[in-house]
């Protein structure tokens, strides 16, 4: 398959999610998150933390930003500007600080503080095993990642998402961490997990 008919296919897939799974899924999310064995994320008071405001499937990282303010790390979340994303401090709780912006997608307002984040949080299509990224097609997260080459760039998504023979380009991103989410919820095993997937 091409990139457009991947995209095409996983973004169905991801639209399809039982609620449930995706609930599971994104409690999951803020539990693996800090059973990652990396220094760079070891204490994270004072740190800034780009996350996503979720849209069209993509698994929700709320609980995962209320976990980071609680932590100490400030959150900050892309806004499009003039064809590029910049971040914004903001907190995903307090709807004042958003507003619909493009694609429909909420964004900062844009007199928040701009920043540079530590760590980024990125949502993507699909990815491959090594965390090569697919994104919606716009190169967003890619013009971003060349150009903020020192941030930590964790990947988000379902199992399902990733696809070892995913075809990439050299324009492409490759995330530093890569977290798979399993999409069915398992009431037997609903302790968190000993951090399987974790790439």
């Amino acid at each position: 398959m091409d990139k457009k008919e991947i995209r095409n296919r996983v973004r169905q897939m991801r639209q399809q999610v039982d609620k449930e799974d995706a609930l599971y899924a994104s409690g999951l999310l803020a539990e693996l998150f800090f059973e990652i064995p990396d220094d760079r994320l070891s204490d994270l008071a004072g740190r800034t933390v780009g996350l996503y405001m979720t849209f069209d499937g993509e698994i929700e990282v709320k609980p995962l930003a209320v976990r980071l303010r609680e932590r100490g790390a400030n959150t900050a979340y892309p806004e499009v500007r003039s064809g590029k994303i910049v971040f914004r401090e903001a907190d995903a709780d307090n709807d004042d600080m958003f507003v619909k912006g493009s694609f429909g997608i909420k964004e900062p307002l844009s007199d928040l503080a701009e920043v540079t984040p530590d760590i980024i949080i990125v949502p993507g299509v699909a990815y491959n095993d090594e965390g090569v990224r697919l994104g919606m097609g716009g190169g967003y997260y890619d013009a971003y990642y060349r150009e903020n080459p020192n941030a930590l760039y964790v990947g988000v998504c379902y199992d399902f998402q990733v696809i070892s023979d995913l075809p990439f380009d050299e324009n492409d991103m490759a995330c530093d961490i890569l977290i798979p989410i399993d999409t069915e919820y398992d009431e037997e095993d609903d302790e968190a997990t000993d951090g399987e997937g974790i790439e």
